[in-house]
Parts: structure tokens; sequence; C-alpha cells
């Protein structure tokens, strides 16, 4: 047995631990030293440990006395190496009932798998709780591997392997930052998994997305057991709407719920998590404040990303590419509800896989990253801020899940004219965009390309790639040569493929750099039949477009009245609801040819026909008309 010991202070607990059960690494043994552990039963430690649940904890115990369910019987801390972050979740397991009427018993409990342990001759517990921390999962199921999951039930009830608990941790060194996200997923078990009460997937509904949890969510696996999810509270990622916005979303609340729960702050928006009301199926949605935009000095080019990014994914087709869900606007703010991607980004990713990914992960992603370029180049449009922040997991905690290219809001046409504008992120800038030429073309996509590539299989590395777009060729070349040597010191190095790959993207000269066609064609890519049978299998279980057409953007009222009187009713919702030009006339027009001139072109999206002047919609004991004109945004 390893014991580590990192001494964090705070409440004093009593953890009866499995003589085999690797100790988590902010408990400090205070009994005895490891050589005294005795090796052939369970025993006592006493801890120091910092504890974000501690409001649930008793000193003496190690219960939860706020859930009225009694003395928990065994607390588990799995050991994640390297880690010194306290518990992100904790996750209270109980047995609710012993026996219900036409069903089978619950039997024991609970078990919890040891390594090298067929779990015959362990005792069976009514209750335990588990600290998930990150780049650890909770795996729950009948099959007693330890290898296979985390807690057993053996039930008929309960499927070999039933449901899974992950997290997403976006800034692992200052949790305040950015809020980890803690998701469930049923792993098509044949009697489903709920949470609160509503199925999130099973067997026969197909392979499940996460669904994202929060404070005090039961998960719930019927007939007899519940898992309680605990998460410290933070007021920062909890918001409610206020002002003009918790008036919009009322006027769609029958068909989206925007909840308070925040995943996400900008500068000028903030991502919330949103319910389909009809499904019940979660969504991002993300919240634009026009009204501070319009505030900033540069108001003109930040009110036309916002537009420009709701134009270019409700024109987008794609499993690799964010799908829209719907749009609204009015001339305060803009709603996109778009699919809620559970996996994390690329870079949160790549540090739960401690900053290396093997070749064969990077070829899985960074292929389905050159689909999605290849699509947006034949759509005549060019992303210009690829970057791991950037790219997405529809599901996790695995790599091997559909991959997300998102941020469309710096995404240009190629036929617009010359790209000029200053975007991206430093470290992936190609050189003509780091020196600031006059202008640049598409091929400034494919040395993200392999920037992100080169980082992904490149351990603490990163400093010296930074600089690679200010060397010559002939330096880069030389880099590239003592970097891609040494690169797998247990193994052989990179394949030939693998590195005519990164240096036909890596060309100083654009002209010289192969074209995403190219790159999706390219041998490194030439997969094996198995590899490519997974890829299917990914993209057709876990994507369809949402429309057969492009969404509409609806136009909302103006609801500056009610915020002034707050005791007149909006009568008859859906009549206050217009279409965009776009979703009628405009549904084949091509997107604005002049988004970087200094006219006010609008997209299709925000290009309404000039019509008559909106009526009142909000009258005192009285219905509501239609709102007939669809107004441009202000600018």
């Amino acid at each position: 047995m390893n014991v580590l010991s990192e001494p964090v202070l705070q409440s004093k607990i009593y953890h009866t631990i499995h003589p085999n059960l690797q100790l988590s690494n902010n408990l400090r043994l205070r009994s005895c030293s490891p050589s005294q552990l005795p090796r052939n039963h369970s025993f006592l430690i006493k801890a120091s440990s910092v504890n974000p649940f501690a409001s649930g904890y008793s000193s003496d115990h190690c219960l939860m006395t706020d859930l009225g369910v009694g003395p928990i019987d065994k607390h588990i801390s799995i050991n994640c190496p390297n880690m010194e972050q306290v518990p992100l979740a904790q996750i209270v397991c109980r047995v609710v009932d012993t026996e219900l009427a036409g069903l089978q018993p619950a039997g024991g409990g609970f078990l919890i798998p040891g390594p090298h342990d067929d779990g015959l001759n362990q005792a069976l517990l009514p209750s335990c709780s588990y600290d998930l921390r990150a780049r650890c999962s909770l795996t729950v199921g009948r099959d007693t591997d330890p290898q296979v999951n985390s807690i057993c039930v053996d039930n008929v009830y309960v499927s070999r392997t039933h449901f899974e608990i992950y997290s997403v941790v976006y800034e692992e060194y200052d949790l305040s930052k950015q809020q980890p996200m803690i998701y469930i997923r049923d792993r098509q078990s044949l009697s489903g998994t709920s949470v609160n009460g509503c199925i999130i997937g099973c067997k026969a509904s197909g392979p499940s997305p996460g669904h994202l949890l929060s404070h005090g969510d039961v998960v719930r696996i019927n007939p007899y057991w519940e898992f309680e999810i605990r998460l410290p509270q933070c007021p920062r990622w909890s918001c409610p709407l206020r002002g003009i916005q918790s008036h919009e979303a009322r006027t769609f609340c029958d068909r989206y719920l925007i909840t308070d729960r925040v995943l996400g702050i900008g500068n000028h928006c903030t991502i919330h998590l949103a319910i389909d009301v009809k499904s019940g199926r979660q969504l991002a949605c993300k919240i634009s404040d026009l009204d501070r935009a319009r505030k900033s000095t540069a108001a003109i080019d930040i009110i036309r990303a916002i537009g420009w990014e709701a134009d270019i994914l409700g024109k987008v087709r794609h499993p690799n590419l964010l799908t829209l869900e719907y749009a609204f606007r009015s001339k305060h703010t803009l709603y996109i509800f778009t699919e809620l991607a559970t996996g994390g980004d690329l870079f949160s990713m790549y540090q739960t896989h401690d900053g290396f990914f093997s070749e064969n992960q990077t070829k899985f992603v960074m292929y389905q990253v050159v689909r999605a370029v290849a699509y947006l180049h034949k759509q005549g449009l060019s992303h210009r801020d690829l970057k791991p922040e950037n790219i997405f997991f529809a599901s996790g905690p695995d790599v091997r899940n559909r991959v997300i290219v998102g941020d469309l809001g710096g995404a240009m046409g190629t036929t617009w004219g010359r790209m000029k504008s200053n975007v991206g992120t430093e470290m992936y800038l190609a050189p003509e965009m780091h020196f600031g030429h006059l202008s640049y073309t598409e091929t400034v996509d494919i040395w993200s390309i392999g920037m992100i590539t080169l980082v992904l299989m490149t351990a603490n590395q990163r400093h010296q790639l930074s600089h690679l777009k200010a060397m010559n060729q002939e330096s880069i070349d030389e880099t590239l040569k003592a970097i891609l040597k040494p690169l797998y010191p247990t193994a052989s190095t990179l394949s030939e493929d693998g590195q005519d790959f990164i240096r036909r993207c890596l060309k100083v000269n654009a002209g010289q750099r192969m074209t995403a066609s190219q790159a999706k064609e390219h041998s490194w890519f030439h997969l094996p039949k198995l590899t490519k049978d997974e890829w299917n299998k990914v993209r057709n279980e876990s994507w369809k477009p949402s429309h057969r057409t492009a969404p509409p953007v609806e136009d909302l009222p103006n609801l500056e009245i009610m915020v002034a009187y707050p005791h007149l009713e909006l009568v008859n919702k859906k009549s206050a609801f217009s279409l965009t030009a776009f979703t009628t006339s405009s549904r084949n027009r091509k997107l604005d040819e002049n988004r970087e001139k200094s006219g006010d072109g609008a997209s299709p999206y925000f290009s309404p026909r000039a019509t008559s002047k909106t009526t009142k919609i909000l009258k005192k004991g009285a219905g509501s008309k239609r709102n007939k004109s669809a107004q441009p945004l202000r600018q």
C-alpha cells in the first residue's frame, strides 16, 4: 500500500480504508508509519484534510448529518497521482429501500472493489461517500473488477457498467477562475440512469452524452439506489438574469429555459446552462450584451463579430462544428443556443493526460479538426483562431469522442476581400499574421493545425515552440528535427508520415503549405479500417443536424416599457415573435461580402427587410400585436 504524506490542514476526520486502497495525497497518516500498517485487514486512520463540504461532516464519524441517512459506513478517497487539489465533488451513495413489493430485494448494498480482490469477502455497505478528484472518474456497475467499476452494486437491476461520473477542469491550479464541471454519462445500461427523476440515458436510446450535474442533484438507479451530488458552492458561477434580459427570457421560456448556472464569462457575454423544454436536453446559451458592447471603443467591430458568429453557425452543417439550435435577438441582447460540449476543451483534455498525447490519440483528434477546417474552406470560410481552447469534445472523459471546432466569431469569408484583421492567439499565429502582412489567406489555419499537432505530442516545450513563427524556414526545420527525434524516449520516434504532416503545415511561405483538402487526404490519416469504423461510429451516434434549413433568429419585442413599468404583463407571448428575413426570402442568400469594409452591410441573419414602424405590443389589460419589423442591430 502506498501512503502519500502531503500535509493539508483543517477538519479532523476518521477514515476506515481498505488495506489495498491508495490514500489520496491530501491525507497525512497520524497514527503510525506506512511500514507499520497491517496488510491483511482494514485499519483506522486519523487524518487532517481540507474539505470544501465540511458543513455536512461530523468530526467523529465522517457522516452527512443533514441528509438524515445516518452514519456513512465507509468514506473512500481514491488517489490521483501528482494532484494536490481538494475534492471537486462528493458523491453520497445510499440504499433508499431494501425491498419493494413484486421486485427482487436490494441486497446488501455497495461494494468497494480493491486491487487484486474479487470482492467476495468484503462487507456490503448500506451507504458510503466518494470524493471525486481531477483526472479521476467514478464508475458504478455490477462488475466487481476494480479496473471496471469504482463502486459495485451486485444486483440484477444494475448493468455491468451502469454509469460514470467524471470532471472537466479548465483551470487546474486556480479553481476560482473557472468552475470545474461535473458530468454523468450513462454507459448504455438496460434500466437507465435518472437525474432528479428524469432519464438521461439508457441502452434503448443509444450512447448518452454527458449531463452536467449541479449541487444537490440526485442520481438514481431504480428501484433502490441513490447518489447525491455535493459541489463546493461559488456565487460567481450562479447568476440569475437581471434587468431587461430576465424579461426577454420569459418570452421564450416555453421553448428554452435559461438557468442561473454560469458556464463561462467573456468581455461582452456570459454562457449559461439552458434546457430545451420539449426534449429536456441540456444546451449552452451564449448571452451577448449588446448595450455593453456599444459602450466599448470598438463597438462596431464587436457587434459585427457577435452577429457573424450566429450567422456562420447557422450556415454550416458538419459533425465537427458546433451545432446551432436556435437564436433570439433584441436591440439589447443576442441569445445563441448551441449544443453543450460535455467533454471539455482540448487543452483541459491535454492536461488530464499529463500534458502529452500519444501519436494515435493526436491523430484521432486532428483528423476531425482537419475535416472541419476543410469543410469551412470549401464553404469559403477561414477560422483564423484555431487553438486547443477552441476545440471541444462532444462527450468525455476519453479522447476518443467526437471533436467540435468552436468559436467562429473570428471566422471570415475567403471571398470577402483581403483578410487583414488582427485576430488569433499568439502561440498559434502564422508568420504572416505575426508580422502584420497586408493580407493573408485561409492557409493560416493550416499553420495553426501544425502547431496544435506539435503541441499535443511535445511535453514542456511550449516556450521553444512559441518562437517558430518568427524563424526562417531553415531554422524551423532544424528545430523540428531536434524536437521530433526524441519525442518518444520509451518507444520509437514519431512516424515518418506524422513528421511529414507537421513539416508540410509549418511552412513560412504560405503558398508552400498544403491545403486543407490535401491535409485531409494526407497519408498520416490513412487510418486502419478499425479506426475508421470507430470514427464513423462516433460521428453517426453522437451527431445529427438540428435543422434541415438554417435555424431562424427570432426578433424579440422591445421590452423597455416592461422594465420601466413592471406591473405590465406580456399577453399572448407567442404573438410577439417575428422571424427575420433570413428565414423567409433570404434563406439562400450568401453571407455578406463586405464584412471587413467600413460600410454597414449586414449578414443575412441581421439584414431584415425595411418595413413599417414597429407597433406597440404591450398594453395594460390588452392583447399584443405581432412585431412586423425585424430591427437591425444598432451599430
